[in-house]
């Protein structure tokens, strides 16, 4: 889950019940808070650090999905709420800590809040930002770099190019081509 719904009725009062009401996790650089071979029970807020989102390849590559900072959410959601194994791997990219609720709590609270709607309107977030992570993939390589950039200014600090480059879908000869031509 990402921060693109911060401005949903209920996302403030989400987050205090999180830190408020959640387990916390303590979790080491390279460790994961979940891994795509264990259901999902939990869903956290991100009060420090930074993960990222992976699978990996047939050839034993990792491929990177996403990230996830601080301030911001980290569940695969509708794994979450469905109670199966997850797509991908979270792992932290730094020391971070996290407020996990379990699903019960969680749609617990969303069940008491005033807006009714809260969970549906997460998942149609949700569903939102993967409409425009797939649309994303069909810009050029330069596209999604700039793109990349806009969105995610101070990632380039925390992360290698080869991680950027596996996150629009590159290599790190083409990224070194395009911060070339576009002078980074």
């Amino acid at each position: 889950m990402l921060n693109k719904y911060i401005k949903i009725d209920g996302i403030p009062d989400l987050i205090e019940s999180f830190l408020n009401e959640g387990k916390v996790f303590e979790i080491k650089k390279d460790d994961f808070f979940f891994r795509k071979d264990e259901v999902s029970k939990l869903a956290g807020f991100i009060k420090k650090g930074a993960f990222r989102f992976i699978d990996y390849t047939n050839a034993g590559k990792t491929q990177i999905f996403g990230y996830g900072f601080q301030n911001e959410f980290v569940a695969d959601y509708g794994a979450f709420q469905a109670q199966i194994k997850p797509l991908y791997h979270t792992q932290a990219i730094t020391d971070s800590i996290v407020y996990a609720l379990t699903r019960e709590k969680f749609n617990q609270i969303c069940a008491n809040h005033k807006n009714l709607h809260l969970r549906s309107q997460i998942a149609e977030s949700l569903l939102v930002e993967t409409a425009q992570r797939l649309v994303s993939l069909y810009h050029t390589s330069e596209e999604r770099y700039k793109l990349f950039t806009e969105n995610h200014p101070d990632l380039l600090n925390i992360i290698s190019l080869k991680e950027v480059a596996s996150f629009i879908g590159v290599t790190p000869e083409t990224i070194s081509r395009i911060r070339k031509n576009i002078k980074i």
